[in-house]
């Protein structure tokens, strides 16, 4: 019984990535590989969690007019809880980035063209990434660019939203959606590796851009160790969290309804570029829509579930 209170004083977030962790310690040791340390995609949350840590330590030494060092190292101390709160999104990218990777080891048969069939069943023979290219233009390209790097930038925003509210349950909600969502992408990865249309059809150009998709594109496939990511759509699955909980907590989040309206049409633009910028086939985005909604389900099922076992186990003791 101790051992059970002392797991479920584990947040859900790290009880998740521990999981996970164990599969990618699991895959070094049977296919090999070394870890990747650092990772581009870390950047944005590190960056974030350092300056909401700096900016409680300044608030609380101003608002308290303190000047004694040990009252200055006791606020730092106690704002490093701060740092506990990003410490799994952080984790969860070092995490999932060094999944992905092992992708490579694996041996699986690829599935781009059953994706580009079904792709074609869909609309008529045509594909939809070589019909769009008539109506490509580098302004609307470089548009589409800005609008596809807000994958992560989506979700987050619904998930520090909440943290500033100090709205735990929905707080641990989207950072556990999050993590689900990645790994539930990351198993497709490995049973079904699939290519995106860029890397299999053939297009009569490059798409037109003025320097933003360009730049952007490249810094992309310097940081993508692995093409074989396309089923499911993980921008897809990670904007789509940002809709299913801006409107989970649409009574909670100031001006909810609002927020709701301003995420979701850049989360439906988002999905269109997946497959206007040719990194993804249409049924990647159906793909992605599904494990959006399983890694949700799972998430709020299982904050739910550890939070009435916490419950339980404080009650106990008093």
């Amino acid at each position: 019984m101790n051992f059970l209170r002392r797991v479920f004083l584990i947040p859900p977030d790290f009880l998740f990535l521990g999981i996970f962790g164990i599969l990618l310690g699991s895959i070094i040791v049977r296919y090999g590989g070394s870890l990747k340390w650092v990772d581009g995609s870390i950047v944005l949350p590190a960056i974030g969690a350092s300056i909401v840590f700096i900016w409680t330590v300044i608030y609380k030494i101003i608002r308290n007019r303190l000047r004694k060092f040990s009252d200055i190292l006791n606020v730092i101390k106690d704002s490093a809880k701060v740092l506990r709160d990003w410490l799994p999104l952080i984790l969860m990218i070092l995490v999932y980035e060094n999944l992905k990777d092992k992708t490579a080891l694996m041996e699986n048969k690829t599935i781009e063209w059953t994706l580009a069939r079904m792709d074609a069943a869909l609309f008529g023979g045509i594909q939809p990434t070589q019909w769009l290219e008539k109506y490509t233009h580098p302004v609307l390209v470089d548009i589409m660019a800005i609008n596809y790097a807000l994958y992560f930038i989506l979700p987050l925003s619904v998930w520090f939203t909440l943290y500033l509210m100090k709205n735990q349950k929905g707080f641990y909600e989207v950072s556990t959606a999050m993590i689900a969502t990645l790994y539930l992408g990351y198993i497709g990865y490995v049973v079904f590796p699939a290519a995106p249309p860029r890397f299999t059809l053939t297009y009569s150009a490059p798409l037109p851009s003025l320097f933003l998709h360009h730049f952007l594109q490249s810094n992309w496939d310097k940081a993508a160790a692995v093409m074989l990511g396309a089923f499911p759509s993980l921008h897809v699955g990670l904007s789509t969290i940002s809709i299913i909980f801006a409107y989970r907590y649409r009574k909670v989040l100031p001006k909810g309804m609002l927020f709701f309206w301003i995420v979701t049409p850049l989360t439906v633009g988002l999905w269109f570029s997946t497959v206007y910028l040719r990194h993804h086939w249409v049924v990647d985005i159906f793909a992605g829509w599904f494990v959006a909604i399983a890694g949700s389900f799972i998430a709020i099922t299982g904050v739910r579930f550890w939070l009435n076992k916490r419950e339980s186990f404080i009650r106990k003791e008093e």
